[in-house]
């Protein structure tokens, strides 16, 4: 009979390394833990994205109130390079929890 490099690999972990058979019950806590990690890292980022939000639209009022304003509120000078910066960050931080939650569900399908 003809044996391919699979069919040695099945019979040695089966004879030599037979932990590594229960590989994939240990993997199923794993599934539990980093789905509550990875949904706590998720709102927390959509809670930063929308407080940004809350600084872009608070600053757009008050540049509309300094437009008409004879004294100009410094909360745009000072908050709108930090608003900018941030909202870098943010979108940065936004992609990496996307890709950390596309890398989850791959792995959970790998595994499943």
């Amino acid at each position: 009979t003809e044996y391919s490099l699979m069919h040695y690999l099945a019979y040695f972990i089966e004879k030599k390394r037979s932990k590594i058979l229960a590989l994939p019950e240990t993997l199923l806590s794993i599934n539990k833990s980093t789905a509550e990690h990875v949904t706590s890292i998720s709102l927390e980022a959509a809670e930063m994205s929308m407080g940004l939000k809350n600084v872009a639209e608070e600053l757009e009022n008050v540049r509309k109130q300094n437009q008409e304003a004879e004294k100009k509120d410094k909360f745009e000078k000072v908050m709108g390079s930090f608003y900018e910066q941030a909202k870098r960050e943010t979108k940065e931080l936004m992609d990496c929890v996307n890709q950390m939650t596309q890398d989850n569900k791959d792995l959970y399908a790998w595994y499943a």
